[in-house]
């Protein structure tokens, strides 16, 4: 798992690649493994078609000042919940085969509730009576294109998917690490990142990605249930 702060030690052009997960030489690797690969291959400035301008890419998030790294003011009873959902296509030239989705492990319900995997609900929210029920968990992280991980947030800053989140007030707002900078994101609220680069052999072969990260603020106990 690379835990580095990436954003500070790459620049803005290869960043948003990283994040979809463009890690080798071939145009069909899967995006949701990126976050267990270690050999980074970036895209040269010549291969980018469609680049994100602004910075950070839209919508506007408000820069972070005057907050303190590493604390957390999430209420007992109370849970945070990121998430960071990835999308990629590969042009007809690249001549992918198709993939056959991950089983997902998360999921929203008809009636708003986060419903997990019973595996990963109870390895983070393990019976009180168990011996194994020492575990504090601050909140859950999803990420990938099916919904296919969860990450326990046990402390902040948290780094797990190259988005640092360095604290989270009372009210579930977060302070998130991008390009070198810090920006408030509030409940309710995400940071949309797309583009589109070459990626060849074979000959005109090209990827278009979106990413989000979305603040789905605090839930309580009551909203997260294991999925039956």
């Amino acid at each position: 798992m690379i835990r580095m702060r990436l954003n500070y030690l790459i620049p803005k052009a290869i960043l948003w690649v990283i994040l979809v997960g463009v890690f080798g030489i071939t145009a069909c690797n899967s995006s949701s493994t990126a976050a267990t690969q270690t050999t980074v291959f970036p895209v040269a400035a010549t291969d980018i078609i469609d680049a994100p301008l602004s910075d950070p890419p839209t919508p506007a998030l408000e820069p972070a000042e005057n907050y303190a790294s590493g604390v957390s003011q999430i209420p007992t009873g109370m849970y945070l919940f990121v998430e960071l959902s990835t999308y990629d296509e590969r042009s007809e030239q690249c001549q992918c085969p198709a993939v056959e989705p991950p089983k997902w492990v998360y999921k929203w319900s008809s009636s708003s509730e986060l419903c997990i995997e019973e595996y990963f609900y109870n390895l983070y929210f393990p019976d009180p009576t168990s011996i194994v029920s020492s575990t504090s968990v601050l909140g859950l992280f999803g990420y990938g294109r099916w919904q296919e991980v969860l990450s326990a947030i046990n402390t902040l800053p948290y780094n797990e998917y190259y988005i640092p989140i360095y604290s989270a007030d009372s009210d579930g707002v977060i302070v998130i690490g991008l390009q070198g900078k810090e920006y408030f994101l509030k409940p309710g609220q995400s940071w949309v990142d797309s583009g589109r680069f070459k990626r060849e052999p074979p000959a005109g072969c090209s990827i278009s990605y979106v990413n989000k990260l979305t603040n789905y603020g605090l839930l309580n106990r009551q909203r997260i249930q294991p999925c039956k």
